[in-house]
């Protein structure tokens, strides 16, 4: 089990180019809503561990691509707020699904918003894993 879940449904806009420049508001929610990033002390966060973990891996996204600009980042107990900034960048290509015929799933296009934030979440729950109980 990771870190964060998927949404049954989603939020993107069918047919929208998620490689495509412009400011994009991303949400991340713990499975089964878990306060595992630490929590609220008297109005402020205290992160944990692994709330120090997310913080780290985001940060570490703009080393990984050079396309992207870190907008703010709100780490709470049981999920995370972000802005991330595409701007324009070679080998663009159209976020638009492709199917994989052999399974019948849609394949996320490199470099899009899906993929940014699937490296990411995976990064942060290979770390969540390796903490100690």
């Amino acid at each position: 089990m990771g870190a964060f879940q998927y949404a049954r449904t989603t939020l993107r806009l069918a047919g929208y180019d998620y490689t495509s420049p412009g400011a994009y508001f991303i949400t991340r929610v713990t499975h089964n809503r878990e306060h595992l990033f630490g929590k609220v002390v008297d109005g402020k966060m205290q992160l944990n561990r692994a709330g120090k973990i997310v913080l780290l891996e985001w940060q570490r996204l703009a080393m990984h691509f050079d396309f992207v600009e870190l907008g703010a980042l709100v780490v709470m107990p049981d999920h995370v707020h972000a802005i991330l900034v595409f701007h324009h960048h070679k080998g663009s290509q159209s976020s638009l699904p492709t199917w994989d015929e052999r399974i019948s799933m849609p394949r996320l296009t490199p470099a899009s918003l899906g993929a940014i934030l699937g490296q990411f979440k995976s990064r942060v729950t290979k770390k969540l894993w390796k903490l100690p109980a």
